[in-house]
C-alpha cells in the first residue's frame, strides 16, 4: 500500500516525486526540513503583519522540535508584536538556554 505525504508546504499537498532535504539541516539534528518551512513562512507572514498567522506557523515548528532555540527568538518577537513583553522575554531566556 502506498502511503500518501501530505506536508504543508506552498500550500501544495506532497503526493509523489523525490523530496530533497537541504544539507545543512540535515546535518544538525535539531532542525528537519519541516521546521525549517514553517519557519521560513512563519518570518514572511510577520514581514507581511500577518502576526497571528505568524505565531500559529512558529507554534508548529516548536510542537515537531521544542529543542530548537530559534524558534522560540521567533515566538518572542510575534509576543512582542502582541505587546506581551513578560511573554517574549520568557522566550528569549528560553532561546538563549538552548544555545
Amino acid at each position: 500500500m502506498k502511503r500518501k505525504m501530505i506536508i504543508p508546504t506552498q500550500g501544495q499537498p506532497i503526493t509523489s516525486g523525490t523530496r530533497y532535504v537541504i544539507g545543512g539541516f540535515v546535518l544538525n539534528n535539531k532542525r528537519c526540513e519541516h521546521v525549517r518551512q514553517f519557519m521560513n513562512r512563519g518570518s514572511r507572514a510577520l514581514a507581511n503583519g500577518e502576526i497571528v498567522k505568524a505565531k500559529q506557523l512558529f507554534d508548529y515548528a516548536q510542537h515537531i522540535n521544542p529543542s530548537f532555540s530559534e524558534i522560540y527568538m521567533s515566538i518572542a518577537h510575534t509576543k512582542r508584536k502582541f505587546n506581551d513583553l513578560p511573554g517574549a522575554m520568557e522566550d528569549y531566556k528560553k532561546s538563549y538556554q538552548l544555545k
